[in-house]
């Protein structure tokens, strides 16, 4: 529901634009960037985690010469599997004898449930190639990427009875990773001389490459040093409420 409130906010606000300026769309242009994402993991992540979305926010320049882009973005992701076995974190915790829960502080069993919870944050370059002169900002986009990624395991006890999971003691179980990644991606943008219709849907492809961000993991009473690779690829789609910079004024009416 929060999602379709502020893509109808964005929808409405692209129109006003439309309507109150002069219509087209020349000129060095800042895109503000709202999109979803529904993505597949890879490499060493899927071995812990499922499949995910994310949502992204973001802003970027685009040239009037040559469609060239440079951006920033952040974007959230969650997922509901956590593949690698459940219990694993939290053994020297459970209780098998009660159907593998957890006693909280209230010494009531507590039922413990794992999510996957992460971002990434960075920057991007890359060119809009039209495909015909008289749209000239309309056709097929492509990017390269760099930033910082990380994900952990989220525990959610709903009572918050569980004092070991409480910061710093929760530390030893979230299995939190980070690192660098690039990405890549490659798709349709069309932002229309009118500006009522301002989208892109591509293929997004992502690669981590990272490490444990934690001293020490409680289950193996030592740290995880080991090197991981890990994929994001899926589909994207975003929404974009563009302003174009350097109109003259008397092209602008009311």
């Amino acid at each position: 529901m929060k999602f379709k409130f502020l893509f109808s906010i964005l929808l409405i606000s692209s129109i006003l634009q439309a309507q109150s300026r002069s219509k087209d769309n020349h000129g060095l242009a800042l895109n503000c960037n709202i999109g979803l994402l529904g993505q597949l993991s890879g490499g060493d992540l899927k071995a812990r985690f499922g499949n995910n979305n994310a949502f992204s926010v973001g802003a970027e320049l685009m040239t009037e010469r040559g469609n060239w882009i440079l951006g920033g973005e952040y974007s959230y992701l969650a997922g509901k599997t956590v593949k690698e076995d459940p219990l694993v974190p939290l053994y020297n915790i459970i209780d098998p004898d009660q159907g593998s829960k957890i006693y909280g502080s209230d010494f009531q069993a507590t039922d413990v449930f794992l999510r996957q919870r992460g971002f990434w944050a960075g920057a991007y370059v890359g060119k809009l190639i039209p495909f015909s002169a008289s749209h000239h900002r309309t056709g097929l986009r492509v990017t390269l990427g760099v930033g910082h990624f990380q994900h952990k395991i989220r525990l959610q006890d709903d009572t918050r009875s569980i004092i070991q999971f409480d910061s710093p003691y929760s530390k030893g179980y979230d299995r939190l990773t980070g690192g660098l990644y690039i990405s890549e991606f490659v798709g349709y943008q069309i932002l229309s001389a009118n500006r009522r219709i301002n989208f892109t849907i591509g293929f997004d492809f992502m690669q981590g490459f990272t490490k444990s961000m934690r001293d020490w993991d409680w289950d193996k009473k030592s740290k995880d040093t080991t090197a991981k690779k890990d994929y994001l690829n899926g589909l994207r789609m975003t929404w974009t409420l563009p302003f174009y910079i350097g109109e003259k004024v008397d092209e602008i009416y009311y």
